[in-house]
């Protein structure tokens, strides 16, 4: 299993990439995990 890790800071642009890549793993049976790691970025 391929594990994707999503780093940003919540902006619209970060969702909107979230939200393709969810996508692009749905659409072609790809067996990854997405995570969003939860950190404060300073």
């Amino acid at each position: 299993m391929t594990i994707i890790k999503i780093l940003g800071t919540g902006c619209p642009k970060c969702k909107a990439m979230t939200s393709i890549v969810q996508d692009v793993v749905t659409e072609n049976n790809i067996d990854a995990t997405i995570e969003k790691p939860r950190q404060h970025w300073s």
